[in-house]
């Protein structure tokens, strides 16, 4: 039994050896034959040729034994022939199958173990791949290839602190190792650890300075730290390179639109003009540096760059407007606002800056139009509101110019400008106490506004005239009393107060056209004044002018009908002209009002009769 043992055993070790010796020259033929390297062969293989050989080898294999297996010569690159064979076949499984095998006969090659993880990736199996790279390590532990791989595995599976350890060793071996410190790179990156990425980006562009993605990915690092310039140089370096880089020219249209949003300088303004000369928002931001240092014909050749690629744009239309104005390039710059209204009637700063340019040039209706416009806009836009009653004021139109300073104070009370133009319509209007309390409100909050300190003693001298006028009129030296009034009036004829207390000292004189001369000023200021119509209509009763008295009468009647003062006057006055079907209803509508109407119409004995009635 053992010889015929022997005898197998010999047989086989023949059959090894010659097949070996066949499959050597074989797989030598298509340049399968390697130190343990899976390779690609560049030589067509012919399957059906190899196939059966091969399947024949692997039977003799298997009824061999190891120790005879281990003194072929040159075993272990015809084994790892076949394995390559079975790689170029892609029966990657196969291949594992051989691996292991070879492993039970070398146990300690890292080669073995490298190429089983290279297998086991291309079956997706990563874990397993990775425990392969680990292996190799354990053997070897300065592997480049193991190190790398086992980096990108454990970058797969988010294991970043252990990829990174394995790149560090990486950089360590080779300390130019461009692909390491790029993926390392990119790992800190995810982490937002974005300065450490920068430093490892470097590092790259060190060794391969037309690296593009390192380059790309600078600029990402840079841009989220804020250092926009030198972001947009990196993506400006990827385009040179690779003009058609879609990310890079997306990153660097938007970074230059941020930065355009920034603070940024002219400098870097100025290279993103150079990057892109139609760069609409550049050009724009650049205009307003050159407006706010004072640079008005720079600013507005950069507005009309603007202008020329988008001629809707209003801000820049708006702004060249400013621009020309600071020129005294007044129509210029009144053609731009039109242009912007035309586009857009409720542009508020175009509307002002209209109402600015008209009132300049004296068209008092076409900038009061436009501040109507901007108050219909805005109720509570001051300077439409304030502009406004300056208009009014230089029309001397001044009850309306009160009653937009008055919805601005109504807004801000203490709006200097607005309580001391109101001071000065009142005193055109000879409301001299409301002026003098509109002066005070000012001095109050500047104690220096020359012009109202001289406006509130000019109304104590004047209004020092009435109080002497008032003095002697309540001792009743009428005479000397109108002289006083006179002198208020010579300068405010419209000064209510002087003009009541004159008609009254003319009535006490019997200087009763003087008296309704008074009175008459008084009622065209305010026709609502009751009680100076009734006055008025009184003295016309008494020199029987009786039509005229009836119409003071009127008057009153028409806001008040039931102004029992009112029909008791109209009553005499009736009755002095017959007109006995009209009194009548008088005197019943007045005592129908006030019952004491009787007693006082009982004295009278014209009426007597009447009230039998």
């Amino acid at each position: 039994m053992d010889d015929h043992m022997s005898l197998e055993d010999e047989k086989t070790h023949i059959q090894l050896n010659v097949m070996t010796r066949i499959l050597e020259k074989e797989l030598s033929s298509i340049g399968l034959l390697t130190d343990f390297d899976l390779i690609q062969s560049q030589t067509p293989i012919n399957i059906e040729r190899c196939l059966p050989e091969i399947i024949l080898y692997e039977q003799i294999i298997r009824k061999s034994l190891l120790k005879e297996i281990r003194k072929q010569h040159g075993f272990d690159k015809v084994f790892f022939g076949m394995i390559n064979f079975h790689y170029n076949s892609k029966k990657y499984s196969k291949a594992l199958e051989l691996l292991d095998f070879m492993l039970l006969i070398i146990p300690s090659n890292f080669k073995i173990h490298y190429n089983k993880g290279r297998l086991y990736e291309l079956l997706d199996q990563p874990k397993k791949a990775l425990e392969c790279y680990e292996a190799v390590l354990k053997i070897k532990p300065d592997h480049v290839s193991a190190l790398y791989k086992k980096s990108l595995i454990d970058t797969q599976f988010r294991k970043q602190d252990e990829a990174v350890i394995s790149l560090d060793r990486l950089v360590t071996i080779d300390p130019k190792n461009s692909t390491a410190y790029y993926d390392k790179a990119i790992i800190l990156l995810k982490k937002n650890n974005f300065e450490d990425a920068i430093t490892c980006f470097d590092k790259v562009l060190d060794t391969k300075p037309r690296h593009v993605e390192a380059l790309y990915h600078k600029g990402i690092a840079l841009e989220t730290l804020a250092q926009y310039p030198d972001s947009l140089e990196c993506y400006e370096a990827v385009l040179k390179i690779k003009p058609d880089h879609v990310s890079a020219l997306h990153h660097e249209k938007m970074l230059c639109d941020k930065i355009c949003h920034t603070n940024c300088s002219p400098e870097v303004l100025d290279r993103i003009i150079e990057i892109n000369p139609k760069h609409v928002l550049a050009q724009y931001n650049k205009g307003i540096l050159h407006l706010k240092t004072g640079q008005c014909t720079d600013a507005i050749t950069c507005f009309d760059k603007v202008l020329d690629t988008k001629p809707r744009h209003l801000s820049a239309l708006y702004n060249k407007g400013v621009a020309l104005e600071s020129l005294s390039r007044f129509e210029e710059a009144l053609k731009c606002y039109e242009t912007i209204l035309d586009a857009r009637p409720d542009h508020v700063s175009a509307l002002y800056s209209k109402s600015v340019l008209d009132a300049r040039a004296g068209r008092y209706n076409q900038a009061i139009t436009s501040l109507d416009r901007l108050v219909m806009i805005n109720p509570k836009h001051v300077l439409a509101l304030f502009d406004k009653s300056v208009l009014l004021l230089e029309v001397n139109q001044f009850k309306e110019a009160i009653t937009y300073l008055n919805k601005v104070l109504e807004i801000n009370p203490v709006h200097l400008s607005a309580l001391y133009n109101k001071g000065v319509a009142l005193e055109s209007l000879s409301r001299f106490e409301e002026a003098l309390k509109c002066y005070e409100s000012v001095i109050n909050i500047k104690p220096d506004h020359a012009s109202a300190l001289s406006h509130r003693k000019s109304l104590f001298d004047k209004l020092g005239s009435y109080s002497k006028g008032m003095m002697l009129f309540e001792i009743g030296q009428f005479e000397e009393a109108i002289m006083y009034f006179n002198d208020i009036l010579n300068s405010y004829p419209k000064y209510i107060p002087a003009l009541y207390s004159k008609g009254i000292a003319s009535e006490s004189l019997s200087d009763f056209d003087e008296a309704l001369t008074c009175y008459q000023s008084i009622i065209n200021q305010n026709p609502q004044y009751k009680e100076v119509i009734l006055q008025a209509g009184r003295i016309l009763a008494s020199l029987e002018r009786h039509d005229e008295a009836i119409e003071h009468y009127d008057l009153v009647l028409k806001s008040n009908p039931n102004n029992a003062s009112a029909l008791y006057c109209k009553s005499f006055s009736t009755l002095k002209q017959g007109k006995e079907k009209e009194l009548i209803p008088l005197i019943e509508h007045m005592i129908s009002l006030d019952s004491r109407y009787v007693t006082f119409l009982q004295n009278e004995t014209d009426f007597e009769k009447y009230l039998k009635v």
